[in-house]
């Protein structure tokens, strides 16, 4: 009994977990699925509108078409605009989404119960297999939807259907809704399956390996969203970068692998002070790293800078001639729309080299305009 329950718990903290960090892919995904169905639907609703007219000429049967194809071609429009958005809103896209699974059902009822009351329902059991393999939304949304869209057609039935098909179409809403369960937790699994092993993919591929820091390709994605963000709010915005000093001395006389260790522990410094005070850290290369801090005054990233220095100083790394120490430079400004991220580093980076030129172990803080 423990099992079953403790089951369906995991799933969800499996489902919210990969939901909450894969969102960029997600709605990457969600925006090129929505074009695609929509696409399909508007094709679908123009042909089966032709043959309508065509056979079987039916007043209801026609506005349908009509109301649920201007539908389509508005999802169609916001599907082609979304895609060639270069930042796509996850929360946006997925509204999208879930919009369009309740117009797919809305349709499958309408044409279920209003043209032919007397005949069964043919359509709403294959919407409600199909809708649940059409996006990535998580599985307590989708059962949620298809729950209520089954008691929506449920009542609708029982008010507007004759009696003979009410039956056959309770049985085949029923019997179609139960094997939607399952194949709607299977897909998901099978997706969170997928989506997991994308996630520790791309954690190793913006992860360095000794360190244990992101890596500079993860700087190179992560830390410019914080810095245009202190440019459009005129915030300060302070870049750090770090070296350890004589570190070639440190290779050449104790060994590479000496070397390796130093970096790990430098790397366990910087990862536990970077947390500690909720700042962006990585490896930018050989032994320098970077660091950027957000609506952060000269004050304040000197007092990190210093911090850092002094935490380094405390782990008392054993070298060639004492104790381990590093470098910093650091480079605040106020970012004008002109200004780029680069700039901002490598003021930084020619403050680093002055505490290299004045004796080692220092914080410069560079002069910019």
């Amino acid at each position: 009994m423990r099992k079953l329950l403790i089951k369906p718990a995991l799933f969800a903290a499996r489902s919210r977990q990969y939901f909450s960090m894969s969102k960029k892919q997600i709605a990457d995904d969600n925006a090129i699925l929505l074009r695609y169905c929509s696409w399909a639907f508007c094709i679908f609703l123009l042909l089966y509108s032709i043959l309508t007219w065509m056979l079987m000429p039916n007043r209801i049967l026609i506005w349908c078409y009509l109301i649920f194809g201007a539908a389509a071609a508005g999802f169609l429009l916001f599907a082609e605009r979304c895609c060639r958005a270069a930042d796509k809103s996850y929360g946006v896209i997925r509204n999208a989404c879930i919009l369009f699974v309740c117009t797919i059902l809305a349709y499958a009822i309408s044409i279920s119960v209003f043209p032919f009351p007397s005949q069964p329902a043919i359509f709403f059991p294959l919407s409600l297999v199909l809708v649940c393999v059409l996006f990535i939304l998580p599985f307590y949304t989708m059962a949620f939807l298809l729950t209520g869209a089954f008691f929506v057609f449920l009542v609708l039935v029982l008010l507007f259907k004759t009696p003979r098909s009410i039956s056959y179409d309770l049985f085949s809403g029923v019997t179609a809704l139960i094997l939607v369960y399952f194949l709607l937790y299977i897909i998901t699994d099978l997706r969170l399956r997928s989506g997991e092993s994308l996630v520790k993919l791309e954690v190793l591929n913006r992860t360095d390996p000794l360190t244990g820091l992101p890596n500079r390709r993860w700087a190179s994605e992560n830390m410019p969203p914080c810095f245009r963000r202190c440019q459009k709010m005129q915030l300060p915005v302070a870049a750090m970068m770090l070296d350890i000093d004589d570190f070639k001395k440190y290779n050449d006389t104790l060994g590479h692998q000496a070397g390796d260790t130093c970096l790990k522990i430098i790397g366990e410094i910087i990862l536990s002070y970077s947390r500690d005070l909720g700042i962006r850290a990585a490896r930018y290369g050989g032994e320098e790293f970077l660091f950027l801090l957000g609506d952060c005054s000269k004050k304040e990233a000197l007092s990190a800078a210093w911090g850092l220095l002094e935490r380094v100083r405390d782990r008392a790394i054993p070298g060639p001639d004492g104790s381990v120490t590093v470098s910093v430079g650091v480079a605040v400004m106020f970012p004008s729309m002109d200004s780029t991220m680069e700039e901002l580093i490598g003021q930084a980076d020619a403050a680093l080299y002055h505490s290299k030129r004045i004796g080692k172990n220092q914080v410069t803080l560079a002069e910019v305009d």
